[in-house]
C-alpha cells in the first residue's frame, strides 16, 4: 500500500471538476475516491502500456497509468508521480460514462 502525499489534477481535469456543482453525485464520487487514493494510490487498476492513449503520453509524459472505476460506468484516469518526498496522484481525465472512456481509448 502506497500512501500519496498529494492529489492533484491536470489542467483539463481541474477545469472540468471545478465546473461541476457541489451537489453533483459524480463530483462526490470523485472526492470519495480521492480519499481512498490518498491512503493507497495503487487502489485503482493499472492499465497495460499498450493500451495508453497517445495523447496522454505526448501531453503528460506518463510512465504509468491507472483507472479508478466509479458507479454506473463512470471512471477516471490517473498517474502516480514519485519524488523524494513521496507519491503524488495526478488525475488526468474523468469520464461520466463508459462510451466516452471507450472513445478515448479507441475500444
Amino acid at each position: 500500500m502506497k500512501r500519496a502525499q498529494n492529489i492533484t489534477g491536470s489542467k483539463d481535469f481541474s477545469k472540468s471538476f471545478g465546473s461541476m456543482s457541489e451537489d453533483d453525485p459524480f463530483k462526490t464520487e470523485i472526492r470519495n475516491a480521492m480519499k481512498i487514493l490518498k491512503e493507497n494510490c495503487t487502489a485503482g487498476e493499472k492499465i497495460e502500456h499498450d493500451r495508453w492513449p497517445d495523447c496522454y503520453v505526448k501531453k503528460y509524459q506518463i510512465n504509468n497509468l491507472w483507472r479508478y472505476e466509479l458507479l454506473d460506468g463512470k471512471r477516471f484516469i490517473y498517474t502516480i508521480l514519485g519524488s523524494a518526498n513521496g507519491f503524488t496522484v495526478s488525475i488526468i481525465e474523468a469520464f461520466a460514462n463508459h462510451t466516452s472512456y471507450d472513445n478515448r481509448f479507441d475500444y
